[in-house]
C-alpha cells in the first residue's frame, strides 16, 4: 500500500520522544510542504541535505535535538524560507555565507513550547 502526501502543508511531529537521526528524503515529494518541525525530539547526527526541494518551506523548525556538524547549504536555497529554528544544537564550524540567499529570512528565532 502506497500512501500519496504531496498535498501535505505541515509536517508537525515536534514535543514526542523520537530516537533516531532525522528522515532522509522528506523534500522528495513533499512540493507543497510549508512548515516542518521536528522540535523537541531526540534526533542525532546531522541533517541529511535533501531539505532544499521542498520549495515552498516557509517554516523549518529543527531546534533542540543532538543534531552536530553543519547545515546543509541546500538549505541555503530555499526562496520562501522565512523562519529557521536551530537552537540548543550542536552545530561545528562557521554558518555558511549561503544564508544571505534567504531574502524572505526574518529570523533565527527561539521556537516557544
Amino acid at each position: 500500500m502506497s500512501i500519496n502526501l504531496s498535498f501535505l502543508k505541515i509536517f508537525d511531529i515536534s514535543n514526542n520522544s523520537f530516537q533516531s537521526s532525522v528522515p532522509m528524503g522528506i523534500c522528495i515529494d513533499l512540493t507543497r510542504i510549508r512548515i516542518i518541525d521536528f522540535a523537541v525530539n531526540h534526533f542525532f547526527g546531522r541533517i541529511p541535505s535533501g531539505f532544499g526541494n521542498c520549495s515552498s518551506l516557509e517554516h523549518l523548525w529543527l531546534g533542540q535535538k543532538f543534531l552536530a556538524e553543519d547545515i546543509p547549504k541546500d538549505i541555503f536555497r530555499l526562496p520562501r524560507l522565512n523562519q529557521l529554528g536551530l537552537r540548543d544544537n550542536g552545530f561545528s564550524g562557521e554558518l555558511s555565507s549561503g544564508i544571505g540567499n534567504l531574502s524572505d529570512l526574518v529570523g533565527l528565532p527561539e521556537r516557544s513550547q
